[in-house]
């Protein structure tokens, strides 16, 4: 793992990536747990707050610029958001089921497809996990979203949601 594109990145990438790692570990540790208890709650706003975080800033970077400063992948910013406020509205509301799918969508489909775009070549996170080996990015996006492929198709026959 090379460090130096993410020490030598503007603070609004920093921020960024600071809040998505924060985001993609509490995630699990919070949607799949058994218990729903005060932890549950404070690890929810916490993970809330990195998601916001996460796709606010996303705003401040630009790469691929396709209208104005944006690009596709800010769709999924937006969604995110608009996920976080639905989630919170469901369990305000007392909505459990509503409020796990929709939490749960949020981090794999935001979460997942965003994650996985960052491994493309020429970006800095694939600099970062495959050096000189870009084109390992490309392998793993090809099985993240096969991964995602399976998990949809799972939950469609099961009957669930995300």
């Amino acid at each position: 793992m090379f460090l130096e594109p993410l020490i030598v990145a503007p603070v609004q990438v920093q921020v960024h990536l600071i809040a998505a790692i924060i985001a993609l570990t509490l995630g699990p540790i919070n949607l799949y747990r058994r218990s729903r208890d005060i932890a549950h709650k404070v690890l929810g706003y916490i993970w809330v707050g990195a998601v916001a975080v996460t796709a606010l800033s996303s705003f401040l970077i630009s790469g691929i610029g396709i209208i104005g400063p944006f690009s596709p992948i800010h769709i999924l910013s937006l969604w995110a958001l608009w996920g976080m406020w639905q989630g919170v509205s469901h369990i305000r509301a007392g909505r459990i089921h509503a409020h796990s799918a929709t939490m749960r969508a949020i981090y794999w489909w935001a979460f997942g497809v965003a994650g996985l775009l960052t491994l493309l070549p020429g970006r800095r996170i694939n600099g970062m996990l495959f050096g000189e080996r870009e084109v390992v990015g490309l392998f793993v996006i090809a099985i993240g979203l096969a991964a995602l492929g399976l998990r949809a198709v799972s939950s469609w026959r099961s009957g669930r949601q995300s």
